[in-house]
């Protein structure tokens, strides 16, 4: 009675694993990536039909592209997408999705009618590869000089006929001085008719008659122009002459 029940159990997992008959299971996120891609899981999806593409298997015939079932509506595309969404990766649409109706009896063989089978690189047939040599010929388009007119009709354009002209080459001035040195021959000049700075008895004196105005209680008169040696004589005896003055009032 035990075998009997279990020979029923047999005949209906079998009955109940033939829609999956021939598509093999893949790993999801894992083994669908790539060619190079692969998966040491072992992917079990169970025995009932699959439905809303939630499942991803192999095609055993073709490219052996992958697979997403919805009971009878198959989904076969090279590569799988997968987009993020709140709850992690979700497959989607891939580009180059083919769409069959039926079962694994009818579309499989489709499937296998519209695709070629799947070759190595290593082991395509050498009739399939066409050998023959393309023999290259020379051909000279050059224009030969013979059939080029000389006197061709040009338009009547003075500065298109007119012969070109060796350009004047522009002189240049050799007696151009350096900014530079120009500058510094600026400031040399200056520095020496700056009589504070180039002569030591003339800041003295000047020094003592800012003392000597500051203890007194004046302010210093000041000077429009540069002081010279002359300016100073001249102050000189106009100071004696108010001295020689003072003297005799007295």
């Amino acid at each position: 009675m035990g075998l009997l029940a279990f020979a029923a159990s047999a005949r209906h997992a079998s009955a109940q694993q033939e829609p999956l008959h021939g598509l093999q299971p893949v790993d999801q996120r894992v083994a669908d990536h790539g060619p190079l891609s692969t998966s040491l899981r072992w992917v079990q999806y169970g025995l009932r039909e699959p439905y809303s593409f939630s499942e991803l298997y192999q095609l055993p015939v073709g490219q052996q592209d992958y697979v997403r079932r919805n009971a009878g509506l198959w989904a076969v595309f090279p590569r799988s997408l997968y987009v993020s969404g709140p709850e992690g990766a979700v497959a989607t649409v891939p580009a180059g999705t083919t769409y069959y109706i039926g079962g694994p009896s009818e579309v499989l063989p489709r499937i296998a009618d519209q695709q070629a089978a799947y070759v190595p690189v290593g082991q395509v047939l050498s009739d399939r590869v066409d050998q023959q040599r393309l023999e290259a010929e020379l051909v000279d388009q050059r224009i030969p000089a013979s059939a080029i007119q000389p006197n061709m009709q040009m338009p009547a354009d003075p500065r298109r006929s007119a012969p070109a002209r060796t350009p004047v080459p522009s002189q240049v001035n050799d007696r151009l001085i350096d900014p530079d040195v120009s500058a510094r021959a600026a400031w040399i000049s200056s520095m020496n008719s700056l009589e504070f700075v180039r002569r030591e008895d003339y800041r003295r004196s000047c020094l003592d008659r800012v003392m000597t105005s500051a203890s007194i209680g004046e302010a210093p008169v000041e000077r429009s122009r540069e002081s010279t040696p002359h300016d100073e004589q001249s102050a000189a005896r106009d100071q004696a002459a108010s001295g020689s003055s003072e003297s005799g009032s007295k």
